[in-house]
């Protein structure tokens, strides 16, 4: 419910806005010493607080809360009551060592106590013994031998009678003041921890007139006594000491604790006139003014922030979308590199299956040597053999012409121009055939190598004109991926200064909302 009634104050103010102008001046270019161009009007309600006037109200309101004060007062009373004992054995001692040694003797006949030099003897002891003098009836029971411990007893009752009025120091601590009451709180030892809490609890108001201070107290006890015994009752009356002291941090903490809500707020209604033309800008009039851009301020800033919030959005999804684009570009760049891939393996096949048909060429060009020397020891092989055909057709035929001597005498004529004509004729038959095969043989080998040699010259040239472009794209597709990284990198850091400044708007309008709160609390 108070949520919904500040959102709808902060909408009827920025409603009215237009109904009231404020002043034609930013209210955050006036400072104190400023002349007012015009009449500054608030628009919504303000409750301004006055720092200057609440200071002084929390000062005067904080003297109304009671310093705590420490009571102790059995502690200083059993102190006293030893302190007061050791006295009065030390001066009982050092009274019979003073009398030894004047009368040489620790008693004294009633003659000699009656005598002026025993009162010579009590005047010149005082002077010494300073801290715990003795009038004349204690000196006399000291002299006669008694031990005046009913002198004793009677101090101390007189000094415990005094004690029982509640004694403060003479200076209070720096920095504390003292209101009209005190609260007196019993504590067992003088540097015992105590919070606020248990002095409030323990501790009984008292009024501060009723506190004595040690010094007061010291001149009542003195005028107890006759002018005579004023150097006893000083020595006596040191004895006395503050049975109680101010605590100054926890009157602090007290007080601070009383004060803390308090505050001098100053208030204006809708369309109230702050300041008149031509008036002067004082630090009270500053204050209204900053506490109403700061009420304004919320305003303003929910038109920025959802202005900045509507461009974030419109950004965000601009950059949602190139984001989108640039994954489908990368995506696509990185199927066109798989292509590549392929098409370059494609290119390393073809490649390897040249070079196979290099390999193939080269072993038909081999074995078309190999045949060739085979070829050619054919053709060693047949002129020998024919050699030796003719050698042992020679030989045949001159064994039948030894066998054939009867015949008629033109057979002789008739083998010998057979013998001449057969044998060349043999041997050109035989020669012409190898030859002939050789021919044949070596152009079946020319013709295969010039064939694998223009496959390979094919090969070789379809795998230049490959290579090139496909190395070409590939570098224009790294190139791309590159690119689009970069863009794509630019785009998260786009991304990540906008959701910085969303942080940004949202951190200023929660630091307004803050301070509304805080009026609203005032």
């Amino acid at each position: 419910m108070v949520r919904a009634a500040q959102l709808a104050g902060l909408f009827c103010a920025l409603a009215l806005l237009p109904a009231f102008p404020v002043c034609g001046k930013d209210l955050a270019d006036y400072h104190v010493g400023d002349i007012a161009d015009e009449n500054i009007t608030t628009p919504v309600a303000l409750d301004v607080i006055d720092a200057d006037a609440t200071v002084a109200r929390k000062a005067s309101e904080a003297m109304k809360t009671p310093a705590i004060f420490r009571s102790y007062p059995e502690v200083v009373t059993n102190e006293m009551v030893s302190e007061v004992a050791d006295a009065f054995a030390q001066a009982h001692s050092n009274f019979l060592s003073g009398l030894q040694e004047t009368f040489h003797q620790a008693t004294l006949d009633e003659q000699t106590i009656q005598s002026p030099d025993f009162g010579y003897f009590i005047t010149a002891f005082n002077l010494k013994n300073k801290k715990f003098p003795v009038d004349a009836d204690l000196a006399r029971h000291w002299a006669a031998g008694e031990d005046g411990l009913a002198t004793q007893a009677s101090i101390t009752e007189l000094l415990l009678q005094t004690m029982r009025r509640t004694v403060r120091p003479d200076d209070s601590p720096i920095g504390l003041a003292l209101g009209d009451t005190v609260r007196l709180v019993p504590v067992s030892d003088p540097k015992q921890a105590l919070t606020v809490d248990e002095a409030e609890q323990r501790g009984k108001l008292a009024i501060r007139a009723s506190i004595t201070t040690v010094s007061r107290l010291r001149v009542l006890f003195r005028q107890n006594f006759p002018a005579d015994d004023q150097l006893i009752a000083r020595a006596l009356a040191a004895f006395l000491q503050p049975n109680c002291e101010p605590d100054a941090s926890l009157t602090r903490q007290a007080r601070d604790l009383a004060v803390s809500q308090l505050v001098v707020a100053y208030h204006y209604d809708a369309g109230q006139t702050i300041v008149q033309r031509g008036q002067m800008i004082d630090s009270k009039i500053q204050a209204v003014l900053d506490e109403l851009n700061e009420k304004l301020l919320p305003g303003q800033l929910n038109q920025q922030v959802a202005a900045e919030h509507d461009r974030a959005q419109t950004e965000q999804q601009q950059a949602e979308q190139a984001q989108a684009q640039a994954q489908r570009e990368q995506e696509q760049a990185r199927q066109e590199h798989e292509q590549a891939v392929q098409a370059a393996g494609l290119v390393q096949s073809e490649r390897d299956q040249a070079l196979k048909m290099h390999e193939q060429a080269l072993d038909a060009q081999n074995q078309a040597l190999n045949i060739r020397t085979r070829n050619e020891w054919l053709l060693v092989a047949l002129a020998g053999v024919s050699t030796v055909a003719l050698a042992a057709f020679w030989i045949l035929a001159r064994s039948r012409r030894r066998d054939v001597s009867l015949l008629p005498a033109l057979l002789p004529q008739n083998q010998a121009a057979l013998k001449a004509d057969f044998a060349p004729q043999l041997a050109q038959a035989l020669k012409e055939a190898v030859v002939q095969e050789l021919a044949a043989q070596r152009s079946e080998l020319l013709k295969a190598q010039r064939s694998a040699a223009a496959e390979i010259g094919e090969l070789v040239h379809r795998l230049d004109q490959l290579q090139a472009p496909m190395q070409e794209r590939l570098r224009t597709y790294e190139m791309k991926i590159e690119q689009l990284e970069k863009e794509l990198a630019a785009r998260n850091e786009e991304n990540h200064e906008l959701l910085k400044l969303k942080i940004e708007m949202i951190r200023r309008q929660l630091e307004a909302e803050r301070a509304g709160s805080r009026m609203e609390f005032n």
